[in-house]
């Protein structure tokens, strides 16, 4: 037994809420952003602020939806602590009927499937054409089932935030310690990088880096037609070590290209550069690689948490999905 299927016409009732920007009062002005984002918090500005001198009063639950196209931030849903904000007209505002539940909607607007439906909705002029809007396709399962539907959904948002912020956390850390492990030492020497290594365009190696701008630095030789510039570092400097050190340096290469409006290659050059002894530039890698290894974890975890919601979520909501073999595996899964 399938579920029924209906439109948004029929689950979404138009809003016109609005009220008047006074100029003494603080107002939050929400916006979509790309997904998973969807409304946020755009400023929090006085009323001297606002050019339209009325604005469009939103309430958390509500479904907005953009006038005109932008890329990735065209729907979403107010969260509760934007209940009360405004936005302007360039957006259109809805109430959810009684038996769609929000989160359950919110799981169906993630879907590869309902994206592809979205950019339909625009003309070739980026113009929102209602119709297109309100003809769209939507599963309507028993509001248990969206419940669980929905659970599901906000487990697996709660895993990739988490591992988020993991990341974030991690690369904060990682900064911090390169930055202490590569403060000069008054013990060090420092060369320029054209005295301890081999730099040019055309060099070939198993050990090397390869620089196409102060913002690409890779570890292995790149292919000749990326115009990128090899670094073949000889045996007092050890490759990782140098690496890093580039990439903590990206500001000082950046500047020193622009202020001496100098090449690339001449910018690495005469590069300056601390160098402690092999085993400490060794050490020092070692303990940023660590940190790389961590990162790259998270990272695969974000993209399988990532690709297992949207491939969940797609079976789920598929028009040839049976609702009484699905409904098993949704409780398994949230077990």
């Amino acid at each position: 037994m399938s579920w029924h299927w209906t439109t948004l016409e029929v689950v979404l009732q138009p809003v016109k809420d609005s009220i008047p920007i006074l100029d003494n009062v603080f107002y939050k002005q929400a916006a979509i952003r790309p997904y998973p984002q969807g409304v946020v918090l755009k400023s929090l500005k006085s009323g001297f602020e606002f050019r339209q001198r009325r604005q469009k009063l939103v309430r958390a639950g509500q479904f907005v939806v953009s006038r005109r196209y932008v890329p990735g931030s065209i729907v979403g849903i107010v969260p509760t602590l934007l209940d009360g904000s405004v936005m302007p007209y360039k957006y259109i505002t809805f109430n959810l009927h009684a038996d769609l539940h929000v989160d359950y909607l919110a799981a169906y607007l993630s879907t590869p499937m309902f994206k592809q439906m979205s950019l339909g909705w625009y003309d070739k002029s980026g113009r929102l054409q209602r119709d297109q809007l309100e003809a769209t396709p939507i599963p309507l399962p028993p509001l248990e089932d969206q419940r669980q539907i929905a659970e599901l959904w906000q487990v697996a948002n709660t895993a990739q935030a988490h591992t988020l912020d993991m990341l974030k956390s991690i690369e904060e850390v990682k900064a911090g310690v390169a930055s202490e492990l590569l403060r000069f030492n008054p013990s060090w020497e420092r060369k320029q990088l054209g005295g301890c290594a081999d730099i040019g365009v055309d060099l070939k190696g198993e050990h090397m880096l390869s620089v196409e701008s102060p913002d690409k630095i890779t570890l292995g030789a790149m292919g000749s037609d990326r115009g990128s510039i090899g670094i073949l570092p000889k045996i007092e400097l050890d490759l990782q070590f140098l690496y890093y050190y580039l990439e903590s340096q990206k500001d000082n290469l950046r500047a020193v290209i622009r202020g001496n409006t100098s090449t690339l290659l001449s910018a690495l050059q005469t590069f300056s550069l601390p160098l402690p002894t092999l085993y400490q530039q060794r050490k020092i890698a070692a303990v940023l690689h660590q940190h790389d290894e961590v990162l790259l974890l998270l990272r695969q975890e974000q993209i399988a948490l990532r690709k297992f919601t949207q491939g969940i979520m797609q079976v789920i909501f598929s028009e040839s999905t049976d609702w009484q073999e699905v409904m098993p595996i949704l409780r398994n899964l949230r077990s």
